[in-house]
């Protein structure tokens, strides 16, 4: 019997291993051929959270000729969780069997600041004083930033497939920028090798479909909801619902008005569906704070609206954030499943993305964003190829619903069973009041 993690692998995750190292090997030897013959020497790789990208590039490090003649690899990445987690797979003692040769480290903060400064010529002594040959940008949806631009543009002269140019391979999952900037195009000239995305993946049963539940912050239009909920069949005015809230009365005898005017309740109740039991053994979330700030002004209210939905669980609560005193991600490794636990995740943008989290049940959302990016980031720590777990989606702050990503939600998860109509993105509408959201959260968009 095969195991990963400890966890017994079914026929079923046998299966979506094999997909994943197939489609991965696949990639694999389209970039190398790129990096090797092609006269292009670029090329962008979209791919799902949890298929590989890190591990991709770290085998083309290990096994380019361009590598072992002499040159080297800069691995670009946005967080230092990101390269913490990179060093424990992949450095000199790490888990895995690839390992990355060769390679330096930078920021994207440090690259845009070396490759602004004199026109680029701090970063381009760098690039030759280590000899790089190949250009890593990890979540390379980043290289949008306006500063990223600047710096790309005094070194771009280097990059191609000369004998002295250095290849650029850059790899996401979310590739599309709220800010309409097309990477793909403006940076790679449109050459890609692989194009599958999260919605994609959920698509085609390689990772659990979410179940979504999502807030209605206006307390008017949730007293407008249970008035006529009660009235039942009485015309509906117009005038003071919204389309949101007809759609609610039309399907009203599907809808639990308490899930839409107590978080408690919601968190309690759809754990219940989800688990089959109402008193679970263990849970575990990561709650997604706009700010420091906010964690210290909300983490209480969060905390209680736990407790009351699970008074049998002792909470422990890690705050993760890049602010003095916060709680490292060492801490994460550390946080074991055990039974009578309540584990919650307090995050501001550390593990954002490129970042996996095990046993997760699901994730709160208390940052509110217009951003696809930052949206389907934050969705995709709870998602997992290999997960066991069907997880859940608190939109505390209605995201859904804000452009440009409320179509690609619809078309994303339109075939959901009918049986499990309140859990569909598209309906939107299922955990009401936002007793946890507060009307000072910023509205961000991506850097």
């Amino acid at each position: 019997m095969l195991r990963l993690s400890g966890t017994v692998l079914t026929k079923e995750d046998r299966l979506k291993l094999r997909i994943r190292k197939r489609e991965s090997n696949k990639t694999y030897r389209e970039v190398m051929k790129l990096i090797r013959t092609s006269n292009i020497g670029k090329c962008m790789v979209i791919r799902p959270t949890g298929f590989g990208k890190s591990y991709m590039l770290a085998r083309v490090t290990s096994e380019s000729t361009i590598i072992n003649n002499g040159g080297r690899a800069l691995y670009v990445y946005p967080y230092e969780t990101i390269k913490s987690d990179i060093d424990k797979k992949y450095g000199k003692n790490g888990t895995s069997d690839v390992k990355l040769q060769s390679t330096k480290f930078m920021t994207y903060k440090m690259f845009t600041q070396l490759g602004k400064e004199n026109k680029g010529r701090d970063l381009i002594r760098f690039l030759n004083q280590y000899n790089i040959r190949i250009l890593l940008l990890d979540e390379v949806h980043l290289a949008g930033a306006e500063g990223f631009k600047q710096a790309y543009d005094n070194i771009k002269h280097k990059i191609g497939s000369g004998q002295n140019k250095i290849r650029l391979i850059g790899v996401t999952a979310t590739p599309n920028r709220m800010d309409g900037f097309d990477i793909l195009n403006e940076i790679f000239d449109g050459h890609k090798v692989y194009d599958y995305t999260m919605d994609d993946c959920i698509r085609d049963g390689l990772m659990k479909k979410p179940i979504y539940k999502s807030a209605l912050q206006s307390e008017d239009i949730v007293s407008d909801l249970v008035a006529e909920y009660n009235k039942r069949y009485l015309p509906i005015n117009r005038e003071i619902l919204t389309k949101k809230a007809e759609w609610i009365v039309k399907v009203q005898d599907r809808i639990d008005i308490n899930e839409m005017i107590n978080p408690a309740y919601c968190f309690r109740n759809t754990m219940q569906k989800v688990l089959n039991t109402d008193k679970p053994k263990y849970l575990k979330f990561i709650v997604f704070f706009p700010t420091v700030k906010a964690i210290t002004h909300m983490e209480d209210k969060v905390m209680k609206q736990f407790n009351d939905a699970f008074p049998h669980l002792e909470q422990r609560v890690l705050r993760i954030s890049y602010a003095s005193g916060s709680d490292s991600v060492d801490d994460l490794h550390n946080l074991t499943s055990i039974d009578g636990k309540l584990d919650l995740i307090f995050c501001v943008n550390k593990i954002n993305m490129g970042y996996h989290v095990d046993d997760i049940n699901g994730i709160v959302m208390l940052r509110g964003t217009r951003s696809d990016i930052i949206y389907k980031q934050q969705i995709g720590r709870c998602l997992s190829i290999t997960s066991k777990i069907t997880p859940v989606v608190f939109d505390m702050v209605n995201n859904v619903s804000k452009k440009p990503y409320y179509k690609i939600t619809i078309d994303d998860f339109e075939n959901v069973e009918d049986d499990e109509l309140d859990c569909q993105l598209k309906n939107n509408i299922d955990q009401g009041d936002s007793e946890l959201s507060e009307k000072s959260i910023e509205i961000d968009s991506e850097t």
